[in-house]
């Protein structure tokens, strides 16, 4: 990993990003990396923003204040911003007027949800006439937003999965720890093996995909994260891709998010990794 001598503030606002992804937390690493192998050249800013972790089990006002926070962190910093938690997605699919307002001031943003729309509209197949899971945070699960579009798609029966344990789980990167492992299993294995398909409507969940397949080989597994693919296109220059990591609150030490962060983040290298203030 590429870090410098002593890592700068993350919080210094100047447009010289090309992209910024948010996440209550490092799971939206998942779409930061399939960005990562599919353009060239990017500088990248994510914000892991863990003192709104579990955002999946607050109120519609707070997930819409964390929302209304990431853009205007966003805007300063980059044209374009990766709504990296399912979450924040699904609030912004009931608020359309922050997408408005966030496209008025020049931003482009990519939600989770617009992302599912992607793969969806290309693998319908894989839903139709199955039973499909929709893994995810309590909140997700609780609208409608990944339910109708697969009853659309031909789904039979849609499945919710509010994982609230394996999401704290896999935030903490204890995921690969043998306790970690017996969490997720006996919090999601009874609904994962009624599944034929299992939507990770979640960015950590696709972290665990080896596990999912372990408590059921047969399921498919879905990630949205796929609908990135050729999101950037206009902006890939060529070259490597750059990648600055800010944290809020204290739920993971920096140092051990500079240890991780090459494998959470491939096809970018780190240029730094340091705290953000909560209030920015």
């Amino acid at each position: 990993m590429s870090t410098p001598a002593a890592d700068g503030p993350a919080g210094r606002a100047t447009r010289g990003f090309d992209v910024v992804f948010t996440d209550t937390c490092l799971g939206g690493s998942t779409v930061a990396a399939r960005v990562g192998s599919s353009a060239s050249g990017l500088c990248g800013f994510y914000l892991a923003d863990y003192a709104v972790n579990p955002l999946g089990v607050k109120s519609q006002e707070e997930v819409r204040a964390a929302l209304e926070r990431w853009m205007r962190i966003a805007r300063p910093r980059a044209s374009t911003l990766v709504v990296a938690c399912n979450t924040a997605s699904v609030l912004l699919e009931l608020a359309p007027d922050l997408l408005a307002t966030a496209t008025g001031a020049g931003l482009r943003v990519l939600s989770m949800v617009h992302l599912f729309d992607r793969v969806l509209a290309s693998a319908a197949s894989s839903v139709r006439g199955k039973r499909v899971c929709v893994m995810g945070t309590r909140f997700t699960v609780s609208q409608p937003v990944y339910r109708d579009r697969l009853i659309r798609a031909g789904a039979v029966e849609v499945l919710p999965l509010a994982a609230t344990r394996t999401e704290r789980t896999i935030a903490h990167l204890t995921h690969t720890s043998d306790d970690g492992r017996r969490t997720i299993a006996d919090e999601v294995g009874e609904i994962v093996r009624r599944s034929d398909v299992v939507v990770l409507a979640c960015t950590l969940f696709p972290l665990v995909g080896p596990l999912l397949h372990e408590l059921n080989p047969a399921c498919v597994l879905v990630d949205p994260a796929f609908g990135v693919d050729g999101a950037f296109a206009g902006t890939s220059r060529g070259g490597t891709n750059r990648l600055t990591i800010a944290l809020t609150g204290h739920a993971v030490a920096l140092d051990d998010v500079r240890a991780q962060a090459d494998a959470l983040f491939p096809g970018w290298t780190i240029d730094s990794v340091s705290a953000l203030s909560s209030a920015a």
